[in-house]
Protein backbone atom coordinates (compact mmCIF):
# COMPACT_ATOMS: atom_id res chain seq x y z
CA UNK A 1 0.00 0.00 0.00
CA UNK A 2 2.81 2.17 0.92
CA UNK A 3 4.44 1.45 -2.45
CA UNK A 4 1.45 2.27 -4.29
CA UNK A 5 1.19 5.75 -2.57
CA UNK A 6 4.55 6.40 -3.43
CA UNK A 7 4.21 5.05 -7.24
CA UNK A 8 6.99 2.48 -6.89
CA UNK A 9 7.44 -0.86 -8.09
CA UNK A 10 7.85 -4.20 -6.05
CA UNK A 11 10.37 -6.96 -7.15
CA UNK A 12 8.14 -9.59 -5.41
CA UNK A 13 10.25 -12.80 -7.13
CA UNK A 14 13.43 -10.86 -6.78
CA UNK A 15 12.42 -10.67 -2.63
CA UNK A 16 11.43 -14.36 -2.05
CA UNK A 17 15.12 -14.59 -4.22
CA UNK A 18 16.67 -13.08 -1.74
CA UNK A 19 14.34 -14.13 1.56
CA UNK A 20 15.53 -17.57 0.34
CA UNK A 21 19.47 -16.89 0.15
CA UNK A 22 19.26 -15.51 3.32
CA UNK A 23 17.55 -18.71 4.77
CA UNK A 24 20.52 -20.82 3.20
CA UNK A 25 22.80 -18.83 4.53
CA UNK A 26 21.26 -18.54 8.25
CA UNK A 27 20.87 -22.39 8.30
CA UNK A 28 24.66 -22.83 6.72
CA UNK A 29 26.06 -20.46 9.46
CA UNK A 30 28.35 -21.57 11.80
CA UNK A 31 28.55 -25.31 10.21
CA UNK A 32 32.45 -25.75 9.84
CA UNK A 33 32.04 -29.23 10.47
CA UNK A 34 34.32 -32.24 8.84
CA UNK A 35 31.83 -34.48 7.01
CA UNK A 36 33.52 -37.65 7.37
CA UNK A 37 32.58 -40.93 5.07
CA UNK A 38 35.14 -43.05 6.94
CA UNK A 39 32.71 -44.81 9.22
CA UNK A 40 33.05 -48.01 11.00
CA UNK A 41 29.59 -49.83 10.78
CA UNK A 42 28.35 -52.10 12.93
CA UNK A 43 24.46 -52.30 11.18
CA UNK A 44 22.49 -50.43 8.73
CA UNK A 45 19.77 -48.24 9.64
CA UNK A 46 18.91 -44.42 10.74
CA UNK A 47 18.05 -42.29 13.71
CA UNK A 48 14.86 -42.39 15.24
CA UNK A 49 13.92 -39.59 17.50
CA UNK A 50 12.61 -40.52 21.07
CA UNK A 51 13.23 -37.53 23.02
CA UNK A 52 9.99 -35.75 23.13
CA UNK A 53 8.69 -37.89 25.82
CA UNK A 54 11.73 -39.29 27.91
CA UNK A 55 15.24 -37.98 28.52
CA UNK A 56 17.25 -41.04 28.58
CA UNK A 57 16.84 -44.15 26.26
CA UNK A 58 18.77 -47.56 26.08
CA UNK A 59 19.96 -47.37 22.10
CA UNK A 60 22.23 -49.78 19.67
CA UNK A 61 25.21 -48.02 17.84
CA UNK A 62 24.77 -48.28 14.10
CA UNK A 63 28.01 -46.53 13.28
CA UNK A 64 31.17 -44.14 14.74
CA UNK A 65 33.68 -42.05 13.47
CA UNK A 66 36.69 -40.10 14.15
CA UNK A 67 38.42 -36.85 13.48
CA UNK A 68 40.99 -38.10 16.28
CA UNK A 69 42.07 -36.47 19.30
CA UNK A 70 39.99 -38.25 21.37
CA UNK A 71 36.56 -36.79 19.41
CA UNK A 72 34.13 -38.92 18.30
CA UNK A 73 30.93 -39.03 15.63
CA UNK A 74 27.94 -41.70 17.38
CA UNK A 75 25.23 -42.77 15.36
CA UNK A 76 22.17 -44.93 17.20
CA UNK A 77 19.59 -46.34 16.46
CA UNK A 78 17.30 -43.74 18.86
CA UNK A 79 17.90 -41.06 20.34
CA UNK A 80 16.67 -38.68 23.67
CA UNK A 81 19.01 -36.38 22.37
CA UNK A 82 17.31 -33.42 20.17
CA UNK A 83 19.24 -32.19 17.15
CA UNK A 84 20.33 -28.83 16.22
CA UNK A 85 17.07 -27.75 13.96
CA UNK A 86 14.54 -24.84 13.88
CA UNK A 87 16.78 -22.88 15.63
CA UNK A 88 16.76 -24.94 18.76
CA UNK A 89 20.19 -25.53 20.04
CA UNK A 90 21.28 -29.57 20.19
CA UNK A 91 21.22 -31.48 23.50
CA UNK A 92 24.26 -32.01 25.90
CA UNK A 93 24.77 -35.06 28.13
CA UNK A 94 26.16 -38.32 28.24
CA UNK A 95 26.87 -42.19 26.27
CA UNK A 96 27.43 -44.82 28.92
CA UNK A 97 28.61 -48.20 27.85
CA UNK A 98 30.14 -50.76 30.06
CA UNK A 99 32.16 -48.58 32.12
CA UNK A 100 32.82 -46.34 29.74
CA UNK A 101 31.48 -42.80 28.67
CA UNK A 102 30.90 -40.58 26.18
CA UNK A 103 30.33 -36.81 26.42
CA UNK A 104 28.26 -35.06 23.88
CA UNK A 105 28.86 -31.66 22.95
CA UNK A 106 26.88 -31.37 20.34
CA UNK A 107 23.65 -33.28 17.92
CA UNK A 108 23.37 -32.63 14.21
CA UNK A 109 21.26 -34.36 11.36
CA UNK A 110 22.72 -36.00 8.28
CA UNK A 111 20.26 -37.32 6.37
CA UNK A 112 18.17 -39.62 8.03
CA UNK A 113 21.21 -40.22 11.06
CA UNK A 114 21.14 -37.85 14.22
CA UNK A 115 25.06 -37.93 14.83
CA UNK A 116 26.38 -36.99 18.38
CA UNK A 117 29.54 -35.26 18.79
CA UNK A 118 31.43 -36.51 21.84
CA UNK A 119 34.65 -36.58 23.79
CA UNK A 120 35.80 -39.29 25.20
CA UNK A 121 39.21 -41.84 25.23
CA UNK A 122 37.95 -44.96 23.47
CA UNK A 123 35.58 -46.06 20.36
CA UNK A 124 32.16 -47.75 21.09
CA UNK A 125 31.59 -51.17 20.34
CA UNK A 126 29.40 -53.18 18.95
CA UNK A 127 26.24 -53.12 20.55
CA UNK A 128 23.98 -51.13 23.43
CA UNK A 129 24.83 -48.18 25.16
CA UNK A 130 22.87 -46.18 27.66
CA UNK A 131 22.10 -42.48 26.28
CA UNK A 132 21.04 -39.63 28.54
CA UNK A 133 20.64 -35.65 28.25
CA UNK A 134 21.67 -33.22 31.13
CA UNK A 135 17.58 -32.60 31.74
CA UNK A 136 18.33 -29.16 33.48
CA UNK A 137 19.43 -27.90 30.07
CA UNK A 138 16.77 -29.27 28.03
CA UNK A 139 14.61 -27.62 30.57
CA UNK A 140 16.12 -24.27 29.98
CA UNK A 141 16.23 -24.70 26.23
CA UNK A 142 11.92 -25.79 26.33
CA UNK A 143 11.60 -22.82 28.30
CA UNK A 144 13.03 -20.40 26.36
CA UNK A 145 11.76 -22.27 22.71
CA UNK A 146 7.71 -21.78 24.01
CA UNK A 147 8.52 -18.50 25.56
CA UNK A 148 10.19 -17.86 21.85
CA UNK A 149 6.39 -18.84 20.88
CA UNK A 150 4.58 -16.41 22.72
CA UNK A 151 7.22 -13.90 21.87
CA UNK A 152 6.43 -13.76 18.13
CA UNK A 153 2.73 -14.21 19.22
CA UNK A 154 2.53 -11.14 21.10
CA UNK A 155 4.74 -9.23 18.76
CA UNK A 156 2.36 -9.58 15.81
CA UNK A 157 -0.05 -8.23 18.35
CA UNK A 158 1.73 -5.44 19.20
CA UNK A 159 3.85 -4.21 16.43
CA UNK A 160 1.64 -5.82 13.06
CA UNK A 161 1.22 -8.77 11.61
CA UNK A 162 3.60 -7.98 8.62
CA UNK A 163 6.08 -9.46 11.71
CA UNK A 164 7.90 -12.44 10.72
CA UNK A 165 10.76 -14.71 11.56
CA UNK A 166 14.00 -14.28 10.02
CA UNK A 167 16.37 -16.13 12.31
CA UNK A 168 16.35 -17.33 15.99
CA UNK A 169 18.19 -19.65 18.37
CA UNK A 170 16.53 -21.29 21.64
CA UNK A 171 19.32 -21.85 23.88
CA UNK A 172 19.56 -23.15 27.43
CA UNK A 173 21.06 -19.02 28.29
CA UNK A 174 18.67 -17.13 26.20
CA UNK A 175 16.59 -17.08 22.86
CA UNK A 176 17.56 -14.64 20.14
CA UNK A 177 14.84 -14.00 17.41
CA UNK A 178 15.04 -12.13 14.42
CA UNK A 179 12.44 -10.67 12.71
CA UNK A 180 10.78 -8.32 9.88
CA UNK A 181 10.32 -4.49 11.02
CA UNK A 182 10.76 -1.60 9.28
CA UNK A 183 11.82 0.84 12.16
CA UNK A 184 13.19 0.51 15.99
CA UNK A 185 9.96 -1.02 18.65
CA UNK A 186 9.50 1.92 21.31
CA UNK A 187 10.40 1.27 24.89
CA UNK A 188 6.36 1.43 25.36
CA UNK A 189 5.90 -1.35 22.36
CA UNK A 190 8.61 -3.54 24.15
CA UNK A 191 7.28 -3.59 27.67
CA UNK A 192 4.05 -4.18 25.92
CA UNK A 193 4.89 -7.46 24.79
CA UNK A 194 7.42 -8.49 27.30
CA UNK A 195 3.87 -8.05 29.54
CA UNK A 196 1.79 -9.84 27.29
CA UNK A 197 3.91 -12.88 27.11
CA UNK A 198 3.90 -12.67 31.12
CA UNK A 199 0.30 -12.75 31.00
CA UNK A 200 0.28 -15.70 29.11
CA UNK A 201 2.54 -17.38 31.68
CA UNK A 202 0.56 -16.52 33.86
CA UNK A 203 -2.65 -18.05 32.49
CA UNK A 204 -0.53 -21.20 32.59
CA UNK A 205 -1.91 -22.45 28.89
CA UNK A 206 -2.00 -25.90 28.31
CA UNK A 207 -0.02 -27.16 25.02
CA UNK A 208 -1.72 -28.90 22.08
CA UNK A 209 0.74 -30.86 20.35
CA UNK A 210 -0.83 -32.45 17.02
CA UNK A 211 -0.01 -33.38 13.60
CA UNK A 212 -2.16 -32.51 10.32
CA UNK A 213 -1.28 -31.95 6.60
CA UNK A 214 1.41 -29.36 5.66
CA UNK A 215 -0.82 -27.22 2.94
CA UNK A 216 -4.34 -27.55 5.32
CA UNK A 217 -2.07 -26.23 8.28
CA UNK A 218 -1.01 -22.98 6.00
CA UNK A 219 -4.26 -22.13 4.64
CA UNK A 220 -5.58 -22.13 7.93
CA UNK A 221 -3.12 -19.04 8.61
CA UNK A 222 -0.75 -20.98 11.10
CA UNK A 223 2.71 -19.62 11.05
CA UNK A 224 5.67 -21.72 9.77
CA UNK A 225 9.37 -21.35 10.91
CA UNK A 226 11.44 -19.46 8.87
CA UNK A 227 14.04 -21.42 6.68
CA UNK A 228 12.56 -24.62 7.58
CA UNK A 229 11.86 -27.42 4.96
CA UNK A 230 8.43 -29.47 5.70
CA UNK A 231 6.63 -32.39 4.37
CA UNK A 232 3.30 -33.46 3.87
CA UNK A 233 2.24 -33.53 7.10
CA UNK A 234 3.69 -31.49 10.10
CA UNK A 235 4.18 -30.80 13.44
CA UNK A 236 1.80 -28.19 15.18
CA UNK A 237 2.45 -26.26 18.45
CA UNK A 238 -0.67 -24.42 19.88
CA UNK A 239 -0.63 -22.85 23.32
CA UNK A 240 -4.48 -21.67 23.47
CA UNK A 241 -6.08 -19.07 21.14
CA UNK A 242 -2.70 -16.89 21.34
CA UNK A 243 -0.45 -18.74 19.55
CA UNK A 244 0.07 -21.24 16.96
CA UNK A 245 3.41 -22.43 15.06
CA UNK A 246 4.60 -25.28 12.93
CA UNK A 247 7.71 -26.75 14.89
CA UNK A 248 9.13 -29.81 15.77
CA UNK A 249 11.02 -28.67 18.52
CA UNK A 250 10.44 -29.07 22.26
CA UNK A 251 8.03 -27.45 24.37
CA UNK A 252 6.57 -26.94 27.45
CA UNK A 253 3.14 -28.93 28.54
CA UNK A 254 1.82 -25.72 30.60
CA UNK A 255 2.93 -22.57 30.08
CA UNK A 256 3.37 -21.92 33.58
CA UNK A 257 6.54 -23.95 33.63
CA UNK A 258 8.22 -20.80 31.45
CA UNK A 259 8.50 -18.59 34.99
CA UNK A 260 9.10 -15.62 33.75
CA UNK A 261 10.30 -13.57 30.64
CA UNK A 262 12.01 -10.22 30.12
CA UNK A 263 13.22 -8.86 27.31
CA UNK A 264 16.93 -7.78 27.74
CA UNK A 265 17.92 -6.19 24.50
CA UNK A 266 16.51 -5.16 20.63
CA UNK A 267 18.95 -3.98 18.04
CA UNK A 268 18.88 -3.41 14.11
CA UNK A 269 21.33 -6.08 12.24
CA UNK A 270 20.02 -5.37 8.87
CA UNK A 271 17.66 -3.17 6.73
CA UNK A 272 14.37 -4.05 8.24
CA UNK A 273 15.75 -6.80 10.07
CA UNK A 274 15.52 -6.22 13.96
CA UNK A 275 16.97 -8.55 16.88
CA UNK A 276 14.92 -9.45 20.28
CA UNK A 277 17.36 -11.60 23.00
CA UNK A 278 15.57 -12.59 26.15
CA UNK A 279 15.48 -15.09 29.02
CA UNK A 280 13.07 -16.89 30.85
CA UNK A 281 13.06 -18.71 34.47
CA UNK A 282 16.20 -18.60 36.53
CA UNK A 283 17.98 -16.11 34.47
CA UNK A 284 14.72 -13.86 33.92
CA UNK A 285 14.67 -13.96 37.95
CA UNK A 286 18.46 -13.27 38.43
CA UNK A 287 18.40 -9.68 36.09
CA UNK A 288 15.24 -8.64 38.07
CA UNK A 289 17.26 -9.24 40.93
CA UNK A 290 20.19 -7.28 39.46
CA UNK A 291 18.16 -4.41 38.69
CA UNK A 292 16.26 -4.83 41.95
CA UNK A 293 19.59 -4.50 43.79
CA UNK A 294 20.50 -1.25 41.38
CA UNK A 295 17.57 0.64 42.16
CA UNK A 296 17.61 0.45 46.04
CA UNK A 297 21.11 1.03 46.12
CA UNK A 298 20.46 4.55 44.26
CA UNK A 299 17.39 4.93 46.37
CA UNK A 300 19.33 4.83 49.31
CA UNK A 301 22.44 7.26 47.82
CA UNK A 302 19.85 10.11 46.84
CA UNK A 303 17.42 9.51 49.41
CA UNK A 304 14.45 9.29 47.47
CA UNK A 305 11.59 6.43 46.04
CA UNK A 306 12.46 4.35 43.90
CA UNK A 307 9.92 5.83 41.21
CA UNK A 308 11.52 9.15 41.67
CA UNK A 309 15.05 7.96 40.50
CA UNK A 310 14.90 8.30 37.11
CA UNK A 311 13.49 11.77 37.59
CA UNK A 312 16.18 12.66 40.06
CA UNK A 313 18.69 11.55 38.27
CA UNK A 314 17.82 13.45 34.95
CA UNK A 315 17.80 16.46 37.23
CA UNK A 316 21.47 15.59 38.68
CA UNK A 317 22.66 14.70 35.00
CA UNK A 318 21.27 18.58 33.93
CA UNK A 319 23.32 19.85 36.61
CA UNK A 320 26.36 18.29 35.81
CA UNK A 321 26.06 19.47 32.52
CA UNK A 322 25.24 22.76 33.20
CA UNK A 323 28.42 23.25 35.61
CA UNK A 324 30.40 21.86 32.54
CA UNK A 325 29.59 24.33 30.72
CA UNK A 326 30.36 27.04 33.27
CA UNK A 327 33.70 25.61 33.56
CA UNK A 328 34.58 25.24 30.53
CA UNK A 329 33.31 29.27 29.86
CA UNK A 330 35.55 30.10 32.88
CA UNK A 331 38.59 28.27 31.59
CA UNK A 332 38.27 30.31 28.12
CA UNK A 333 38.06 33.78 30.11
CA UNK A 334 41.31 32.42 32.07
CA UNK A 335 43.24 31.81 28.48
CA UNK A 336 43.73 35.28 28.09
CA UNK A 337 45.89 35.43 31.98
CA UNK A 338 47.11 32.38 31.36
CA UNK A 339 48.45 33.54 27.46
CA UNK A 340 50.21 36.38 29.47
CA UNK A 341 51.93 34.14 31.89
CA UNK A 342 53.34 32.16 28.81
CA UNK A 343 55.20 35.33 26.78
CA UNK A 344 57.31 35.66 29.72
CA UNK A 345 58.50 32.47 28.77
CA UNK A 346 59.35 33.67 24.71
CA UNK A 347 62.73 33.79 23.35
CA UNK A 348 63.92 36.31 20.86
CA UNK A 349 65.61 36.18 17.47
CA UNK A 350 66.60 39.13 16.51
CA UNK A 351 63.43 41.17 16.64
CA UNK A 352 61.63 38.09 16.21
CA UNK A 353 60.21 36.34 19.49
CA UNK A 354 59.27 32.74 19.35
CA UNK A 355 58.06 30.28 21.70
CA UNK A 356 57.80 26.59 21.86
CA UNK A 357 56.26 25.01 25.30
CA UNK A 358 53.78 22.33 26.14
CA UNK A 359 51.21 23.34 28.32
CA UNK A 360 48.39 21.63 30.57
CA UNK A 361 44.70 21.96 29.80
CA UNK A 362 41.79 20.23 30.05
CA UNK A 363 39.92 19.61 26.32
CA UNK A 364 40.82 20.51 22.98
CA UNK A 365 38.00 24.03 23.48
CA UNK A 366 40.37 25.62 25.60
CA UNK A 367 43.25 24.51 23.96
CA UNK A 368 42.49 26.29 20.82
CA UNK A 369 40.95 29.18 23.20
CA UNK A 370 44.89 29.61 24.61
CA UNK A 371 46.32 29.72 21.33
CA UNK A 372 43.71 32.25 20.09
CA UNK A 373 44.54 34.24 23.60
CA UNK A 374 48.26 34.16 22.84
CA UNK A 375 48.10 35.01 19.56
CA UNK A 376 46.07 38.23 19.84
CA UNK A 377 48.76 39.72 22.46
CA UNK A 378 51.67 38.09 20.65
CA UNK A 379 53.12 40.65 18.05
CA UNK A 380 56.46 39.96 15.56
CA UNK A 381 55.99 35.97 17.15
CA UNK A 382 55.67 32.13 16.05
CA UNK A 383 54.68 30.38 18.94
CA UNK A 384 54.41 26.00 19.18
CA UNK A 385 52.13 24.97 22.01
CA UNK A 386 51.62 21.37 22.89
CA UNK A 387 49.13 18.96 24.88
CA UNK A 388 47.99 16.00 25.68
CA UNK A 389 44.36 15.22 26.01
CA UNK A 390 42.83 11.40 26.58
CA UNK A 391 46.02 9.87 25.88
CA UNK A 392 46.38 12.08 22.59
CA UNK A 393 48.98 14.76 21.87
CA UNK A 394 48.19 17.58 19.47
CA UNK A 395 50.40 20.39 18.31
CA UNK A 396 49.16 24.04 17.76
CA UNK A 397 51.12 26.99 15.82
CA UNK A 398 50.48 30.25 15.68
CA UNK A 399 52.02 33.52 13.52
CA UNK A 400 51.47 37.15 14.51
CA UNK A 401 50.42 39.22 11.56
CA UNK A 402 53.82 40.55 11.15
CA UNK A 403 54.99 37.22 10.63
CA UNK A 404 52.82 36.66 7.96
CA UNK A 405 53.36 39.94 6.19
CA UNK A 406 56.80 38.02 5.75
CA UNK A 407 55.78 35.36 4.17
CA UNK A 408 55.66 32.36 7.21
CA UNK A 409 52.58 30.18 7.35
CA UNK A 410 51.51 27.97 10.30
CA UNK A 411 50.20 25.14 8.63
CA UNK A 412 54.37 24.91 7.36
CA UNK A 413 55.73 24.95 10.75
CA UNK A 414 53.28 23.00 12.72
CA UNK A 415 54.38 20.18 10.35
CA UNK A 416 57.91 21.15 10.25
CA UNK A 417 58.23 20.72 14.16
CA UNK A 418 55.02 17.83 14.09
CA UNK A 419 56.87 15.39 11.58
CA UNK A 420 59.63 15.34 14.30
CA UNK A 421 57.79 13.22 16.04
CA UNK A 422 55.39 11.47 13.38
CA UNK A 423 53.06 13.79 13.20
CA UNK A 424 50.83 15.65 10.77
CA UNK A 425 48.45 18.77 10.46
CA UNK A 426 47.50 21.72 9.09
CA UNK A 427 44.97 24.58 9.26
CA UNK A 428 44.80 28.43 8.28
CA UNK A 429 47.98 30.42 7.64
CA UNK A 430 47.78 32.39 11.24
CA UNK A 431 46.52 29.26 12.91
CA UNK A 432 47.02 25.54 12.40
CA UNK A 433 47.00 22.05 14.33
CA UNK A 434 48.24 18.93 13.90
CA UNK A 435 48.29 15.09 15.65
CA UNK A 436 51.38 13.56 17.36
CA UNK A 437 51.38 9.98 17.00
CA UNK A 438 55.41 9.56 18.56
CA UNK A 439 54.53 11.81 21.55
CA UNK A 440 58.03 10.63 23.10
CA UNK A 441 59.57 12.55 20.47
CA UNK A 442 57.50 16.04 21.03
CA UNK A 443 59.82 17.57 24.08
CA UNK A 444 63.04 17.08 20.92
CA UNK A 445 60.69 18.17 18.88
CA UNK A 446 59.83 21.57 20.55
CA UNK A 447 63.41 22.41 21.63
CA UNK A 448 63.99 22.40 17.96
CA UNK A 449 61.76 24.44 16.85
CA UNK A 450 63.70 28.25 17.20
CA UNK A 451 66.55 26.70 15.18
CA UNK A 452 63.72 25.49 12.49
CA UNK A 453 62.34 29.24 12.45
CA UNK A 454 65.66 30.19 12.26
CA UNK A 455 66.40 28.44 9.00
CA UNK A 456 63.39 29.76 7.64
CA UNK A 457 64.35 33.22 8.03
CA UNK A 458 67.33 32.85 7.47
CA UNK A 459 69.06 34.70 10.33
Amino acid sequence: MMCDERRLNVDEMGFENLMEEQRTRAREAGKFRLTLDDWTEFKEGESEFVGYSKFQAEAEVLRYSSPGEGEWQIILDQTPFYAESGGQVGDLGMLRQNGRSWRVTDVQKQGGSIVHYCKGPDAPESGYLEAMIDPSKRLQVTNNHSATHLMLAAMREILGTHVTQAGSIVHPEYLRFDFTHPEKPTQEEMEQIESRVNDKIRENIETEIYQTEYQKAIDSGIVAMFGEKYGDVVRVIKMGDFSEELCGGCHVPTTGQIGHFRLVSEEGIASGIRRFVGVTGIQAESISQQENRVAQNLRQQLNVPVEKISETVEKLLDEKRTLEKELQEMRKQNAGANAGTLLEDAQTLGDVRVLAKKVDVQSMDEFRSLADSLRKQFSNGVAWLATEIDGKSSLICIVSDEMLERGLKAGELVNAVASLADGKGGGKPHMAQAGIRAPQLLPEALNMAPDLLKQKLGL
